[in-house]
């Protein structure tokens, strides 16, 4: 099973976790996260990911989630058919990065996102 995760579930365990919808996410995340280090899921990963991520304000949470780019079987960059992808993703009323993120994890046939 391959498993794409963006950059907002790869923050969710920094986010606070008092509201129990946002704890759950955190532990589904964990466990999708301990089965790619465990070998039982592959890991997608994607130029979008190292963009947004370079972007994170937070030192310390942006080294721990850049670390995650290491144990990705594949690395999907925004080539023409990955953009051609988004722009029909935004044409269903996705942002702009959501969008990316869908193109990326087809592209990288992610079996979840």
């Amino acid at each position: 099973m391959r498993i794409y995760l963006d950059l907002c579930c790869l923050n969710r365990p920094y986010d606070d976790q008092v509201q129990t919808r946002i704890r759950l996410e955190t532990e589904a995340k964990l466990v999708l996260q301990d089965k790619a280090r465990e070998g039982a899921c592959e890991l997608v990963w994607s130029a979008i990911l190292d963009f947004e991520n370079a972007n994170n304000p937070f030192d310390a949470r942006r080294e721990a989630i850049g670390q995650w780019r290491a144990l990705a079987v594949e690395h999907v960059m925004l080539d023409d058919d990955v953009l051609s992808r988004a722009d029909e993703a935004m044409s269903f009323g996705l942002r702009e990065y959501d969008a990316l993120h869908v193109a990326a994890a087809i592209t990288g046939r992610a079996d979840i996102l």
